[in-house]
């Protein structure tokens, strides 16, 4: 009976967390992406992409992406966007967690969090690889 008690707790603290971690996404969401990526996330046609799903299944590129931005031109629905996206290097990296979160459970086809150790992890990585300043 205790094992059981103890799961339930567990899996409600990861519920809560991520709960939390939605919320606060959705803050820094409108505050930092909204502009351009729109409030539902279709973009601005002909200026700003929308966020597809296929963009959202790497949550690791995805971290680096919002804190380095992107250079590169993206194939998205179809159309080449050329226009690089600019990075937030001032955000913190719980802060990437909970917009990783966010998006990737709003626009995407996820429901789990993102944690703060993997958006580290992963800005590391691209440090070592030379592809983050």
């Amino acid at each position: 009976m205790l094992n059981c008690l103890l799961f339930t707790s567990c899996q409600d603290q990861q519920a809560v967390k991520r709960d939390q971690y939605l919320a606060e996404g959705f803050g820094l969401y409108q505050q930092n992406c909204a502009n351009c990526h729109g409030k539902e996330g279709k973009g601005l046609a002909g200026l700003y992409p929308p966020i597809v799903q296929e963009y959202l299944t790497d949550k690791n590129q995805l971290s680096v992406w919002i804190k380095q931005g992107i250079q590169d031109s993206l194939q998205i629905d179809g159309k080449l966007n050329v226009r690089p996206m600019p990075g937030n290097a001032a955000l913190k990296d719980l802060e990437i967690a909970e917009i990783v979160t966010y998006v990737t459970n709003t626009f995407g086809k996820d429901t789990a969090l993102w944690p703060t150790d993997s958006v580290v992890a992963a800005l590391e990585k691209a440090r070592i690889r030379g592809v983050m300043r």
